[in-house]
């Protein structure tokens, strides 16, 4: 399926044809192949999620929004726990048309589970709707003032088929969303991001189904999941390297990055192989202007005493004085002098 899942990434129509011509859909277009399509949109874990909140809100798949909200089990579930479930397998798309098609869709099948809290569908709608409008109120950066309690209830006062949602029913909706934003796939990095990564790889054992198996290729998945934890590996490596003095700490660390770029540039990950190389390039000094401007200037290998140094090949004298005083001590540094022309090596190497 991770074939069929690159062609659907691509063009879904060509990702369709291909699960057509090796059988695994319908050849027609009945409900069989209808919920055949849904089963792979839901289980197939390559699937972009982007693109996939945007097939199944276009209004020639419908049908196929409807039979993929189907697949969810939504009983006993409050309404905000039931589309947190639902909108944390793709990304909600930014037309209006297209959010109110698929909470639409969710509202009915919800509804029909038989919450106890929601006379009719259209208050289903309404308050799923009303949900989404508090996730962006409580988590947008951009929202200074954020939304009361009371203020979300007043917005939905007789709504629930004439009549006001229980209080603590909404206190309980808001709560949810002030405290646990709803986190959309491939929209965030940092916590909120490797939080719902994580929620993802628990739930996986009961999304298994035939859509899951690999016949045995099971390498076939280490690229993706190297890209998608390449940066956090890389992140937890130079926070190593940057606080840590232990040798062995820190030579474990420098064999886990060498692991990780190699790994990275095996499976054509060039944005992994390029901020590790800025990593290292930062650690060592080498984007320092200053270092620059010393390695542009000829420089001079000096040995003294079985110590080494770079000199400037004007004045070796007093470079190997300060040196050697910083080394041995002020009695030493007369003696160093006296036999600096029988004792010191000079090797001419253009650095």
């Amino acid at each position: 399926m991770m074939h069929a899942a690159k062609l659907f990434n691509e063009k879904p129509k060509d990702g369709i044809a291909y699960l057509q011509r090796v059988g695994a859909l319908a050849s027609d277009s009945g409900s069989e192949m209808t919920m055949q399509l849904a089963q792979f949109l839901r289980e197939t874990p390559t699937i972009n999620k982007k693109l996939l909140g945007e097939f199944i809100a276009k209004p020639s798949n419908l049908e196929v929004l409807q039979a993929y909200i189907q697949q969810f089990d939504f009983s006993g579930r409050r309404l905000d726990e039931a589309l947190r479930s639902l909108l944390g397998t793709f990304r909600l798309p930014g037309e209006s048309q297209q959010i109110e098609r698929i909470v639409e869709a969710f509202s009915a099948t919800y509804f029909a589970s038989g919450p106890a809290d929601i006379a009719n569908k259209d208050a289903a709608f309404i308050l799923s709707y009303a949900i989404i409008m508090l996730n962006t109120d409580q988590h947008s950066p951009q929202v200074k003032s954020r939304m009361k309690i009371e203020h979300f209830a007043r917005n939905l006062r007789n709504v629930n088929d004439g009549q006001d949602f229980r209080s603590g029913f909404l206190a309980d909706v808001y709560n949810a969303i002030r405290d646990r934003e709803i986190v959309f796939p491939e929209e965030h990095e940092g916590e909120a991001g490797f939080e719902f990564a994580w929620r993802e790889v628990l739930a996986g054992d009961s999304l298994v189904g035939p859509w899951a198996s690999t016949r045995g290729i099971t390498a076939e998945y280490d690229r993706c999941l190297l890209a998608e934890t390449w940066p956090r590996l890389l992140l937890a490596l130079a926070r190593i390297l940057t606080h840590f003095n232990s040798d062995q700490t820190l030579r474990l660390a420098l064999s886990g990055l060498h692991a990780l770029v190699a790994s990275a540039a095996h499976y054509g990950l060039s944005t992994c192989v390029n901020e590790a190389m800025c990593l290292l390039a930062g650690m060592t000094g080498l984007t320092n202007s200053a270092l620059h401007a010393d390695l542009s200037s000829p420089q001079v290998l000096c040995k003294s005493y079985n110590r080494y140094l770079l000199l400037d090949p004007e004045s070796p004298t007093s470079a190997l004085g300060i040196v050697a005083e910083g080394f041995t001590g002020a009695e030493q540094l007369a003696k160093l002098q006296e036999q600096e022309e029988a004792s010191v090596q000079l090797t001419q190497a253009a650095l």
